[in-house]
């Protein structure tokens, strides 16, 4: 069996040294098994390493738009609950963030369409960064009269006992103000959302086509380090907002100019390579025709011949080529069936993104939000006593003090410590992305082939566990839930609240688990997309790879408001929904894995081969 094995991996490091061959001294490589397909080439002129220097302005202006993205939407929950702002309570909130995600997702397919029809992806990025522009501007506005009272040590309890009697009350409480408030923060975060679209499914295509004419090995090492760039980004900020009450005290502006600095800054980053970027232009025509008309034209020479029996349709469109009224080329045929595989993999891809929804920004940070914000000093000064949670809804206080029962309680760090674990979990990421490809070629070394579909399903089986320490985490936290009451120098004098003796750090082990599941899903789902796509429809193609994860936020939505598991958090079931999700993707991961092997995919490739050692 090992001398079968062997023999396989020589004869792909036999292709892969036909790559590098090719790649040296031709600009079309020859599609071989671990190549990616020939692209024509438009830089004439450009020196491969003013190709790399592009390459790199791209993974820099990713970096700093991520980081400004995460700055609202890692602690929105925060935003949209706070006491200064506009009160929403739980239901709500996710609501609103659920469906923050979902747009900025879903609208990349429409994004990536419409930057292979009609724009090209140069001018499609810019016009992201202008819609970019004015989003923030107007969030700046709503949020400059807010961020002293957010950051202020005595205001950080969830919901205040204004939002708690608003809510209660049968009368209508709102201010036109506050439904204009509404409105605009809705609005803003549209703008945000459908700009974070624009740039997400336009990027990653740009910068990979830079580097496109170097081989595949390039063309992955560059996904690596653009999904690299997204983390570092998304770790800066989170650090940042973690340690917020320290780092902006009394400077309210700080964090609005720091926003707009930062995006202005990848916006500098981006364009600063104008003239070392290959700008492939748009086709001037609606791409998605051509699909369309290899599977019409299928369907066709189906019909008319009765006689001929395939076991797949487009099979018939081999046959579409010079048919009499279905005139096909074989390269749109051969594209036509690879976005057939692209659209049936991202598919299989909704389950995964279903439980990666309730991570980021979502359940998890509500489970950290009700854990021990204080990192340091305990500083609470009466607590009355501990419950498990079948004696807490039977306890006095819980009857006494029913309206901020699930109220996370009030500490000097702030609300915006719980996204520290989050900073660990990317940070992880950010550590060991630089060398996951070193390790992928010791396993080859050991005759452990890394194949696509393989590393799919171990980034599947690390978000199982994930959830699983979720589940078994928020079990042990309801289970040791304190009553505690202290006393604010504010009006409301004393303030009772419950909370868990367990620190919020103990989130740290299932953000790990999320962030090396990421490393091995999403960057290669990344890699897989691109490298299958034909080359003016790479839009189309990460367009529906953020698409299904979008589908998976409007599920993961629904999942939430049906067993309301946003309310009632000290008194609820949210480890059994954590439980829940568990099983789902368990459950669903040996079904991934016999779809993968089963049908034809494309998965079934080496992503990364030993490097041949050079001759001495």
């Amino acid at each position: 069996m090992n001398v079968l094995l062997r023999l396989k991996i020589s004869a792909m490091l036999h292709f892969y040294e036909l790559d590098r061959t090719m790649a040296a001294y031709e600009f079309t490589p020859l599609l071989q098994a671990n190549q990616i397909p020939p692209v024509l080439d438009d830089g004439e002129g450009i020196t491969p390493k003013q190709r790399k220097k592009a390459s790199y302005l791209i993974i820099a202006a990713k970096a700093f738009e991520r980081l400004v993205f995460y700055s609202i939407s890692g602690i929105l929950l925060v935003y949209l609950t706070n006491e200064s702002l506009l009160c929403l309570s739980n239901r709500e909130a996710f609501a609103v963030i659920f469906l923050f995600n979902a747009v900025s997702n879903v609208f990349c397919l429409i994004a990536g369409v419409i930057s292979d029809s009609f724009i090209s992806r140069y001018k499609s990025i810019i016009i992201g960064y202008v819609i970019y522009f004015i989003g923030y501007l107007i969030w700046g506005i709503i949020m400059y009269s807010h961020w002293r009272d957010m950051v202020d040590s005595s205001s950080t309890v969830i919901r205040s006992d204004t939002c708690k009697n608003r809510d209660h009350a049968n009368v209508q409480w709102e201010s036109d103000k506050d439904i204009m408030m509404k409105k605009l923060t809705t609005l803003t975060l549209f703008i945000i959302s459908i700009a974070a679209a624009i740039v997400r499914s336009n990027l990653a295509a740009f910068g990979a086509s830079q580097i496109r004419i170097f081989g595949s090995i390039q063309t992955r090492s560059f996904m690596t380090m653009y999904y690299w760039g997204t983390n570092f980004g998304s770790t800066v900020v989170f650090l940042g907002l973690s340690f917020m009450h320290k780092i902006i005290k009394n400077a309210s502006a700080l964090l609005v100019g720091f926003l707009i600095i930062s995006l202005f800054l990848s916006f500098i980053l981006f364009v600063a390579g104008n003239k070392l970027y290959i700008k492939r232009r748009a086709e001037s025509r609606f791409v998605v025709k051509d699909i369309v008309k290899v599977i019409s034209n299928a369907r066709m020479v189906k019909k008319n011949n009765p006689q001929i029996k395939e076991k797949k349709l487009l099979e018939y469109s081999n046959m579409a080529k010079g048919y009499p009224g279905a005139e096909c080329t074989l390269q749109e045929i051969k594209n036509t069936k690879n976005m057939c595989q692209i659209f049936k993999v991202v598919l299989l891809m909704i389950p995964y993104w279903i439980c990666y929804s309730h991570v980021n920004g979502t359940l998890y940070l509500l489970q950290g939000l009700h854990m021990d914000l204080e990192l340091r000093e305990h500083h609470l000064q009466q607590k009355l006593t501990c419950y498990n949670r079948w004696q807490l809804r039977h306890s006095p206080f819980f009857h006494n003090q029913s309206a901020s029962i699930n109220d996370y309680f009030p500490t000097r760090s702030g609300p915006t410590v719980a996204v520290l674990p989050v900073a660990i979990g990317t940070g992880i990421i950010v550590i060991i992305l630089p060398f996951v490809h070193n390790f992928y070629r010791c396993l080859t070394k050991c005759c452990v082939i890394v194949y696509t579909y393989r590393r799919l399903v171990c980034g599947m089986l690390l978000a199982f566990l994930s959830l699983l320490a979720a589940g078994i985490l928020e079990t042990v936290r309801i289970d040791h839930i304190c009553a505690y009451c202290t006393t604010y120098k504010r009006s409301e004098g004393t303030v009772c609240g419950m909370t868990s003796e367990f620190g919020v750090l103990y989130q740290s082990f299932q953000y790990l688990l999320m962030g090396s599941s990421e490393i091995l899903f999403i960057v290669t789902g990344l890699e897989y997309i691109y490298m299958k796509s034909p080359p003016y429809m790479q839009g189309l193609s990460m367009g529906l790879f953020w698409f299904s994860s979008g589908i998976g936020y409007f599920i993961g939505w629904a999942l939430t408001a049906l067993f309301q598991v946003t309310e009632n958090i000290n008194s609820g079931s949210l480890d059994v929904y954590f439980y829940f999700l568990a099983f789902l993707l368990g459950v669903y991961t040996p079904i991934f894995y016999i779809c993968c092997t089963y049908f034809h995919l494309g998965l079934h490739r080496m992503i990364i081969i030993p490097l041949p050692e050079d001759p001495a």
